[in-house]
């Protein structure tokens, strides 16, 4: 996909409004684009989310890449991911930046900074403060401590800039502006989102097989909450396909050392076993002599050799799911 689709895209949403007559053949371009790029998005952003890597308010997304930087470099890592360092903005969004930092166990810098006036913060974009979460007695560095921290239990601290502090990243704002639709779609934003992939490959938490994204978090459960757990990031349990889909949880399963429920449950009919919407399996990878369990074993797990085996479902295992 080259810059010269996305233009094309970005001028026709743009003035739709006040131009009439463009070419129905735009129209559709532009619609699969949007679409595509959409899908796409919600792929990489459910993938993250079951990472503990994202959280989402309204249309608003803060993210982190787990790792640590002074002020400086935490919000140049953020600029070049074409955002800003995470910005509350109220208490839901200052909420929703302590989840990431809770889990992570780390203080983290926000997108403000003391100004000229000794006690006086405002935004980096040099826009006062309308929404505020200060510590006891904070802020207190009269002049010695320009940057801001969220400690664990959400409240700020004014803190000098040179600490290494988890960086927590959110979107600049962008796309909507008086009710018409801007889509700028180029190779650079497509690069964005290809490193987000390579981070979550390097850290061996995804996988791709034709258009579906696998994922795991690495953890552990039963197979109720797994599929809870899918659901709650918006997707569903791993369920293979085809041997391309098999490999890609299989990955999983090798890298972790352990194994993992499917999407594929016994049926009414003892030794039947379907895909969990009530399809019927196209595909298997049964162990030798499996299923065995005569309607004992309602779930399924995959060996680290990917082979499949029927078992019971409160045992735990990886959490796998698929987007």
């Amino acid at each position: 996909m080259t810059p010269y689709k996305g233009d094309l895209c970005e001028l026709h949403f743009h003035f739709t409004l006040k131009q009439k007559g463009l070419p129905g053949s735009l129209d559709t371009d532009c619609h699969n684009l949007l679409v595509n790029l959409q899908h796409r998005l919600f792929q990489l952003e459910a993938a993250l989310a079951l990472n503990g890597k994202i959280r989402e308010v309204g249309e608003k997304v803060f993210a982190t890449n787990g790792k640590k930087a002074d002020f400086a470099s935490a919000l140049r890592s953020c600029e070049e991911a074409g955002g800003t360092l995470a910005t509350p903005m109220n208490e839901e969004e200052n909420k929703a930046i302590m989840d990431i930092v809770k889990q992570y166990k780390q203080y983290a810098y926000l997108g403000i900074k003391e100004c000229e006036t000794s006690g006086q913060f405002r935004y980096i974009t040099g826009v006062p403060l309308g929404y505020t979460k200060w510590h006891q007695y904070e802020p207190n560095g009269k002049g010695k401590e320009k940057c801001v921290e969220m400690y664990t239990d959400g409240s700020w601290n004014d803190k000098k800039c040179n600490l290494y502090r988890l960086t927590v990243w959110s979107p600049k704002e962008a796309g909507l502006d008086s009710g018409q639709c801007s889509l700028v779609y180029s190779e650079e934003k497509d690069g964005i989102f290809s490193q987000a992939l390579s981070i979550l490959r390097l850290e061996k938490t995804i996988t791709e097989s034709g258009g579906k994204i696998f994922a795991t978090n690495g953890k552990k459960a039963d197979f109720n909450t797994t599929l809870q757990k899918c659901k709650e990031a918006g997707g569903s349990i791993a369920a293979p396909r085809n041997p391309g889909e098999n490999d890609a949880i299989q990955y999983f399963v090798k890298t972790f050392n352990t194994y993992a429920y499917l999407g594929v449950k016994e049926s009414l009919i003892p030794g039947k076993f379907q895909f969990l919407d009530g399809t019927e399996l196209g595909y298997t990878n049964w162990h030798l002599n499996e299923p065995s369990g005569k309607g004992e074993e309602g779930c399924v797990e995959m060996y680290t050799d990917g082979t499949w085996n029927d078992k019971r479902c409160n045992q735990n295992r990886l959490i796998v799911c698929q987007f």
